[in-house]
């Protein structure tokens, strides 16, 4: 007779379990469960929900480097399974469509904080591009370091940064717009310079002037703005 459902083995058991599963003698090492086994598995797991802790610990793993599968993608097969599995799921009722379009037209500011701060660290880690693909550049900077700049001038003034020996970090911190709802976010901190470095072309000098602005009557912190002109010299020297 099988396990009660609902009842959950303890710590232990799961450990020897785990150990079983990972064990070279074990003749089921190594190999995956059959399509009739993943069937059981998926109905005994339908309409059960997870708590918070466990939704907290996957999120954990999923973003520790540790993880093989950090950092990367299901293949195209994978891709299209998950499509087909999705078709098969029942309908979205309209009720649940509505809350989930006001969620997304209307997010509290404290989900707007959460997703400022996860794409800022996934921007300094290189894994989310600032700018659709093939209108920047990648770049790896002398500490190992990789992410993708926007622009060939900010590619211009890394490479220099680097050159100089500066120590820097690239669109390092957002910070919120005076309207409590939009942010700002500097191209440079240059830490020999204690101050944000925005590069500019000189016909879009208003909105580099509203950000110095908003950093220096708001956040109490210099702006150092750089045009095409200036930037022309700084490479040459």
């Amino acid at each position: 007779m099988g396990r009660p459902r609902g009842i959950c083995p303890s710590v232990e058991t799961r450990r020897k379990l785990s150990e079983s599963k990972r064990g070279l003698k074990n003749p089921m090492y190594s190999k995956h469960p059959s399509e009739k086994t993943c069937k059981k598995i998926s109905l005994s797991l339908t309409g059960r929900t997870l708590s918070e802790e466990t939704i907290k610990k996957m999120s954990e793993s999923k973003s520790d480097p540790k993880n093989p599968r950090y950092g990367k993608h299901p293949s195209a097969e994978t891709l299209k399974k998950m499509s087909i599995a999705a078709s098969n799921h029942p309908p979205i009722s309209e009720e649940t469509r509505k809350k989930l379009s006001i969620a997304h037209s209307n997010p509290s500011a404290e989900t707007l904080k959460k997703m400022s701060i996860a794409s800022s660290k996934a921007i300094q880690e290189g894994r989310l591009p600032t700018c659709p693909k093939g209108c920047g550049h990648w770049f790896t900077d002398r500490l190992g370091r990789k992410m993708y700049l926007r622009s060939s001038w900010e590619l211009a003034y890394a490479k220099w940064l680097d050159y100089q020996g500066f120590t820097w970090k690239y669109q390092h911190k957002r910070f919120l717009d005076l309207d409590g709802i939009h942010h700002k976010l500097p191209d440079f901190y240059v830490e020999e310079y204690k101050s944000y470095v925005e590069i500019k072309p000189q016909y879009r000098m208003q909105e580099a002037s509203d950000l110095k602005r908003l950093l220096v009557l708001i956040y109490n912190l210099d702006l150092l703005v750089i045009d095409e002109t200036d930037l022309r010299v700084l490479t040459r020297t």
